[in-house]
């Protein structure tokens, strides 16, 4: 009896898991939420030539190297299709550069390249519900993304909210902040 309860309450905890994450994803108009891996828009990234440390390289060769690879030998190293639920730290790039530098397209491409889900926030989730709901709204759309796993999310046009506060001209930009 003990193994049919336990069996039970892994697969509704499997269950309730993928509702949880399904709807997060659809909440936030996430791309490719059947998770299919395309190398297509991967093969379609420009690959710009980059010098780091004054060694040539590309942007191609940098994210695979720091980014697609570790995803890759992490899944064949554990025998798994997906990472584990709580893999130590987390695998990240702050990406910057001009308006119209493919910022964007190089993370959908990632996604896409590991047949991950594409979420991407932007200032207006955060104000949505009015400047006086931001701090709430704040927290939920980071608790919703803390209940998120094998996913690319991108905080796009940011640096509205990201400014310093004593810079901001008015009080709702400081608080905004």
């Amino acid at each position: 009896v003990t193994a049919s309860v336990h069996m039970f309450l892994l697969r509704l905890n499997s269950f309730l898991s993928k509702l949880i994450r399904n709807n997060i994803l659809e909440r936030y108009g996430a791309d490719n939420i059947n998770e299919t891996s395309s190398s297509e828009k991967w093969d379609r990234l420009l690959n710009s030539p980059l010098a780091i440390d004054g060694q040539p390289t590309t942007l191609r060769e940098e994210l695979e190297s720091f980014i697609i690879k570790p995803i890759e030998t992490l899944k064949e190293k554990l025998n798994l299709n997906c990472l584990p639920e709580r893999h130590k730290g987390r695998i990240s790039a702050l990406l910057f550069g001009p308006p119209g530098t493919s910022k964007t397209m190089t993370v959908k491409a990632i996604a896409f390249r590991l047949g991950w889900p594409f979420v991407e926030i932007t200032p207006s989730d955060f104000i949505r519900e009015g400047p006086e709901l931001i701090e709430g709204r704040a927290i939920q759309i980071f608790e919703d993304l803390y209940d998120l796993d094998r996913a690319v999310v991108l905080f796009d046009e940011m640096d509205e909210l990201l400014k310093e506060r004593l810079n901001a001209p008015e009080m709702i930009s400081r608080f905004l902040t």
